[in-house]
This record gives structure tokens, sequence and C-alpha cells, in this order.
């Protein structure tokens, strides 16, 4: 069997394994990703390369379900995409395509209520959540309260808050001009080997995603607030870091 490896910056058959399949660490400012943000709400953005983390900051919003991607049928929030490529070849809707998703926060970072989706979708450039047809992983939090990691599918999803939450991985599948669905875990790594606190299940209820088939994946990295009554306040912050891995499966038939 063969061997999933990052290969300048894509993902590429080597050798003949599937164990420790390697993870990719996005990276928001080398130059790949479009920013597509309506109401300039991103004031900035910086990687640190020593943790990989990124540093979102925020102008203010007025609280709106508009402010969500896991609620209502509209998102006006900005994001980041790109095609969604392995081995050189484009993902489309139609492949069934498994996945990794890992997210972890810099848990001092309290500024607002605040969450954070990442995974794929069809259409980036819609407002219309429907349209979008995104699932992938979730992070949430309430200020300072427990932070929370857990799966994003089309416009809801679930998470599970504990202080011993220290990073969440969300696993993902969809296909065959599907959303599909997805199950997360979440690790605290104060045990020795690290352990899982909790995890859950979502799915998409969209057993028809509506676009074409064989229309194009594409990646997505949005900031969100957490809830309908929330706003965005001057200079909040979000500070992530994201990985992920994934692949097709074919000769199904």
């Amino acid at each position: 069997m063969a061997k999933l490896v990052l290969d300048n910056n894509e993902w590429a058959v080597k050798d003949s394994s599937f164990t420790n399949v390697a993870t990719e660490t996005i990276n928001l400012t080398d130059g790949t990703w479009t920013l597509l943000d309506f109401d300039s709400t991103i004031k900035s953005l910086s990687f640190n390369n020593a943790t990989a983390m990124h540093t979102i900051v925020l102008n203010a919003r007025t609280a709106s379900v508009d402010n969500r991607w896991h609620g209502g049928s509209i998102c006006t929030m900005p994001r980041w995409y790109k095609d969604f490529k392995i081995d050189g070849v484009q993902i489309t809707n139609q492949d069934l395509l498994s996945s990794v998703w890992r997210l972890e926060s810099d848990h001092s970072d309290t500024s607002f209520q605040k969450s954070f989706v990442a995974g794929f979708c069809i259409d980036p450039t819609s407002t219309a959540l429907d349209t979008v047809n995104g699932n992938g992983a979730l992070y949430t939090r309430s200020g300072g309260g427990a932070p929370a990691y857990g799966c994003w599918q089309y416009n809801g999803g679930d998470a599970l808050a504990s202080t011993n939450n220290d990073y969440g991985l969300s696993s993902v599948m969809r296909g065959y001009a599907a959303i599909g669905g997805g199950s997360f875990l979440n690790v605290r790594t104060d045990t020795d080997p690290d352990s899982i606190q909790g995890g859950g299940t979502r799915n998409s209820n969209r057993n028809a995603d509506g676009a074409s088939a064989n229309s194009n994946l594409r990646l997505i990295v949005a900031p969100g607030t957490r809830s309908n009554g929330d706003a965005l306040p001057q200079d909040g912050t979000i500070i992530m870091n994201i990985r992920f891995s994934a692949f097709t499966i074919g000769n199904l038939t």
C-alpha cells in the first residue's frame, strides 16, 4: 500500500505504508490562499513559524446570526480558501474523501465569544451556507470559559467544552455529491500518554449538496462568533494552529 506525504504543498503517494500518515500544517500567509472579506473584518494576520500558530486580529462587527458558520442560513464572515488537490489532482464533490483535522488554540486567548472552522467546501465565495456546502473541524469558546472542539457540518456543529481540552481532532467523510458527516475526539496532554477527554458525532443531513457532480472542492478556513447574540469587539483575536490529512478512496463499485 502507498504512503501519503506532503510534497511541495501537495499530498503525494511515496512508498508502502499507511501508518503514521503525515499531517499538513496550514500557513495562511504562504501565498497560496485567497482571502474573501466582505466587510473588511480582518485587521491583520500573522503566522509564528516556531509554533505554527496564526494570530488573526478582527475589526468590530455587531451581533448577528450572519457571524456564524454553524447556525442560520447566511454567513458573511471572512474566509480563506484555495483549490484542494492531492498529488496534483483536483478533488471533486463526487470523490469519496476521508480526512482528519486538528485544531489547537492558544487558550490564553480569551478576547470574545468566538468560533472557528477549517475544512472543505464547494463554493467559498457564497454567503449562503447551502451553497458553501462546508464541513470540517469546529472550535468555540465563551470568553475565558472552557475551550470546545468538535465537528462542523453544513450549518451546524457539535463540540464539547472542557478545561482539559488541549486540542481537537475531527474526522469527516464526504463524497457522491453529498456533504456527509463526521466525528470528533478531544485530547488532553496532561496524562502520559495523551488521552481522550471526550468526543461525539455530527451528521450534515445533506445527502445531496445541490451542486453539479464533479464540482471542485476547496479548502476553507474561517473565524466566526459562538452564538447569534455575539458581537465581534474591536481587535478581537483568534490564535490557532491548523493541521489536516486527507485521502480519497476508489474502486468501490
